[in-house]
């Protein structure tokens, strides 16, 4: 990930540390889960280095349909890099499958509901999004934790599982 964008690199760290801190908060205390909390947020975005950078450097809101399509395939793509490897769990892979997901079925790329998502890719989800406004890149200059939380509280309290929003 580091090869192909440095922000890209920021922020699966900041999902990873983000995500065990939120993990922590919600009294999860295990190891082996906050091992998979660690490792999902670090994967999470792997199938976005099949992406060609362009698109990756371009902000949200300036892709085309076609462009928008083909970035919201990386939790595929993940999935099947990660498949490939043998060596992760079957949880690390549906987490990185399943963290665009929301509490409605309105996410991508199955629009599963929260009752049949992994607990690890909503915790993941609250995680990556936050980390999307407060680490820099090209939809986001950055802003502090404070006002990313009351945002994404704002914006995504219905869409992101409360519990970890609130952890």
């Amino acid at each position: 990930l580091n090869s192909h964008s440095d922000f890209l690199y920021a922020h699966s760290l900041g999902v990873s540390f983000y995500g065990v801190l939120i993990a922590k908060a919600a009294g999860w205390s295990s190891p082996a889960t906050l091992f998979k909390v660690a490792m999902a947020g670090m994967l999470h975005d792997i199938g976005k280095k099949e992406i060609d950078k362009t698109i990756l450097l371009k902000p949200r809101n300036s892709m085309s349909t076609d462009e928008i399509k083909l970035l919201e395939t990386h939790p595929t793509r993940g999935m099947e890099i990660l498949s490939r490897l043998g060596t992760l769990s079957d949880d690390i892979i549906q987490i990185v499958y399943q963290h665009h997901e929301r509490n409605f079925g309105t996410g991508y790329p199955a629009k599963v509901p929260k009752g049949k998502t992994h607990p690890v890719a909503r915790l993941i989800a609250v995680a990556d999004e936050f980390c999307s406004m407060v680490v820099k890149n090209p939809d986001s200059t950055g802003m502090d934790r404070k006002t990313a939380v009351m945002r994404l509280a704002s914006l995504q309290g219905e869409a992101l599982d409360y519990a970890f929003l609130e952890a």
